[in-house]
């Protein structure tokens, strides 16, 4: 499968004009990352978008000195980062290869060079950086408004791939809920005796999208 088609699963990509899309298949570069090696730190300065292909890739927030937390998974067709070009500052969260991952890098001089010969590409991209803050924003109503059991039915929505699966532990749902390990535990369970979601090794398989939705709240949202 071509890069190209590789990139068809990215909704971003695909809003994008096909001189766009051609352009960013050119000026992108393909980066190979072995499981548990940096994408980037937080704070790096050379920036860009990142496309993931194929694997998994883990975002994490620090929280003051010695202490960070786990804030989205990256699954193929996420599209991620910043650039300094649109107006960010440096990175703001460390991206860390959670197995062996491919994703597209759209460097800052990438960018540049194809809003030379396309300007519709600055509005791409401010697509892209306002895409990311709709997600955050949604990500802190969950935290904020919903019950436990609404919030992790939303997350385990939010980041199950295009078989149903998360690949998440129940920790981890813990932190990225800021919830305990044990009021997770619970919940999931009585999602699993609902028929929801069926719970695996490292993992969680959603069985029934409609009801997990309705446990989210959200069964009105295609």
């Amino acid at each position: 499968m071509s890069i190209h088609e590789q990139l068809q699963i990215c909704s971003w990509f695909k809003r994008q004009s096909s001189a766009i899309r051609a352009a960013i298949v050119r000026e992108g570069r393909v980066v190979a990352l072995d499981s548990g090696q940096t994408a980037y730190l937080e704070g790096d300065e050379d920036t860009g978008l990142w496309i993931v292909l194929d694997g998994e890739l883990r975002l994490h927030m620090s929280g003051g000195e010695d202490r960070s937390a786990l804030f989205a998974t990256a699954i193929p067709g996420a599209l991620f980062g910043r650039s300094r070009v649109g107006g960010a500052d440096a990175r703001i969260v460390t991206a860390i290869a959670s197995d062996a991952s491919r994703a597209l890098l759209l460097s800052d001089r990438a960018i540049e060079r194809i809003a030379a010969e396309q300007p519709l590409m600055w509005r791409a991209l401010a697509d892209a950086l306002h895409n990311q803050l709709d997600g955050l924003l949604a990500a802190l109503s969950q935290m904020l408004l919903l019950p436990p059991r609404q919030r992790i039915a939303a997350r385990l929505l939010a980041q199950a791939d295009a078989t149903g699966a998360i690949r998440l532990t129940q920790g981890e749902i813990a932190e990225m809920c800021g919830l305990s390990r044990k009021s997770v535990n619970g919940h999931l369970s009585a999602m699993e005796r609902a028929g929801w979601i069926e719970r695996r090794y490292m993992a969680i398989i959603i069985r029934n999208p409609a009801g997990l939705r309705r446990a989210a709240g959200t069964a009105g949202e295609s």
